[in-house]
This record gives structure tokens, C-alpha cells and sequence, in this order.
């Protein structure tokens, strides 16, 4: 367990920073990093104990979990390589000690996934979700996630049905962000008309208040018009965005910010048609 004897026996992924992003895989690591303190305190106590107590593991992986968090959120500020490193050296260790914690899966899944041009890192990024989500299905941030690095791996089927899962059981995955990723993937991955048909019938809003209803009900609407836009239906797709400005509220205290982007995209596509009768 002492990470300064500890060997780590299955291959690890590291991530070295020189000038890019470059991913290792060392079979045998040797680290000889110095304890903190609370962790140096538990890691004593298991080393006096001829029989591993399984609270004193489980005290342990919490402890390396926290100091993970903290070695990422120094390395997302100054992008020290020596930080990435040991956040994940401790994140594996805390999936370890306690591979029932979905938190630690998750801070694992989130490192590797900073490693987005390399294939085994996203492959283990993936895995690691995958564990975290299984463990906690409400686990909402893993599952978007989840999806979000399954649209990257190329996995569009596999992330279409993530993101329809999160759609479907979480109204607060009910955003614009969410379903322009799930359109992004349903185009992707050629799939268009079923894209359509999920999008047009895609659960609304209930608990919200009225703002949020109408531009998850515009955003619907601007997303269906991607996807005819891509099916080869501009005309179609046009109209449908003129719709949007038949549904405003002038009483909502938010202006409606999808007015804007709809108005783009009508300019945007009626010019297009313009262009094509004039050739």
C-alpha cells in the first residue's frame, strides 16, 4: 500500500506534458512519492495489522480519492505533469482500495479522458464509467460523461443510447447541450430519420419553470431542423425553425436565446437556396 514501495504490478497510463500531450504505459512503475499526512497515518496502521482490515482499505482508497481530486484541480491550473501523474496514480489506487465507490471510478474515468488522442487511455476512460455508472445509475456526471467520451471514441450508437438514457430519466439532462450531442451523433453515425423521429417525441420538461420549457421545447425544434437539414429537407427545415417565433413570450422574464440561432440558421440556409438557383 506505501507509495513509496508500492509496485504498481498491472500497467499504468501516464501522462508526460512536453510541449504535448504524450501517453506511456510503464509495466512497472516505481514511485517514491512522499505520503500526506493523513494518508501516512492509515497506511501505518494497516502495516501493524497482520490481517488487512477491509474499513482501514476502504479509509484508505477515501483518502487517496480526496488527494486525487486535489493533484487534478492543481493540474487543470497549472498543468504540471508530476500532479496529472500522481492523480492518477492515486485515483487507480483508490479504485483499488475500494472498488465500490463510483466517485473514485469517476475521477479515474475523467483523468483518462483528459487523453483524448489516445485511443487506450479513452478506452480506459470508457471502462472506468462504465464501472461508475453500474455501481450508481444516478450517477448523472458519469453518465454524461460516459457519453460524451463514447461520441469522441467514435461510438455513436453506443453514445445515442447513453444520451437518450439520460434524456429520458433525468430532467436535468433535458439541455441544449445534451441534445445537440445526441443530434451531433444520430448524423454521425447516419442515422437521421431515427434522429428525427426521437427528437420531434423527446420527453419535455415538467418541473421546470416556464422559461425553461419554452427553450427546451425551441431547442427541439432547432435540433429536428439539423437533422432534416442533413436528411436533404432544407425547405422543410427552414419552415419548422419559423415556428420558434410563434411560441415567444414576451411576459418571460429571460429572453428566449434561441431566437438568435434560429434566425442564423434560416439567413444561413435561405442563402444557400439562393445560391444553388442562381448555378
Amino acid at each position: 500500500m506505501h507509495l513509496k514501495l508500492m509496485s504498481i504490478k498491472k500497467s499504468l497510463n501516464i501522462l508526460i506534458i512536453c510541449g504535448m500531450l504524450m501517453f506511456v504505459s510503464n509495466a512497472s512503475a516505481q514511485t517514491d512519492y512522499k505520503l500526506f499526512p493523513d494518508e501516512e497515518k492509515v497506511v501505518s496502521q494497516i502495516e501493524k495489522n497482520k490481517e488487512k482490515s477491509p474499513l482501514l482499505l476502504w479509509q484508505l482508497g477515501s483518502i487517496r480519492l480526496k488527494h486525487a481530486a486535489e493533484l487534478y484541480k492543481n493540474w487543470k491550473q497549472n498543468r504540471q505533469a508530476e500532479d496529472f501523474q500522481k492523480a492518477l496514480i492515486y485515483a487507480e489506487s483508490s479504485t483499488e482500495l475500494s472498488p465500490d465507490n463510483d466517485e473514485a471510478w469517476l475521477l479515474l474515468g475523467m483523468l483518462y479522458s483528459e487523453m483524448k488522442t489516445a485511443p487506450e487511455a479513452m478506452e480506459k476512460a470508457a471502462d472506468a464509467l462504465v464501472n461508475a455508472v453500474d455501481i450508481n445509475p444516478a450517477n448523472g456526471k458519469a453518465q454524461l460523461l460516459l457519453a460524451q467520451v463514447l461520441m469522441e471514441q467514435g461510438r455513436y450508437w453506443s453514445a445515442i443510447e447513453q444520451y437518450k438514457m439520460l434524456i429520458e430519466k433525468n430532467e436535468a439532462m433535458r439541455t441544449p447541450m445534451v441534445l445537440s450531442q445526441l443530434t451531433f451523433c444520430y448524423i454521425a453515425d447516419g442515422r437521421i430519420q431515427a434522429g428525427i423521429n426521437y427528437v420531434s417525441k423527446a420527453p419535455e420538461i415538467i418541473k421546470g419553470d416556464s422559461t425553461a420549457k419554452l427553450l427546451w421545447t425551441n431547442w427541439k425544434c432547432i435540433n429536428q431542423a439539423v437533422l432534416e437539414k442533413a436528411q436533404g429537407k432544407r425547405k422543410d427545415a427552414i419552415n419548422l425553425l419559423k415556428f420558434i417565433f410563434f411560441f415567444n413570450d414576451d411576459t418571460l422574464t429571460v429572453k428566449n436565446k434561441t431566437d438568435e440561432y434560429a434566425k442564423h440558421l434560416i439567413t444561413l440556409w435561405e442563402n444557400e437556396d439562393r445560391n444553388e438557383k442562381a448555378n
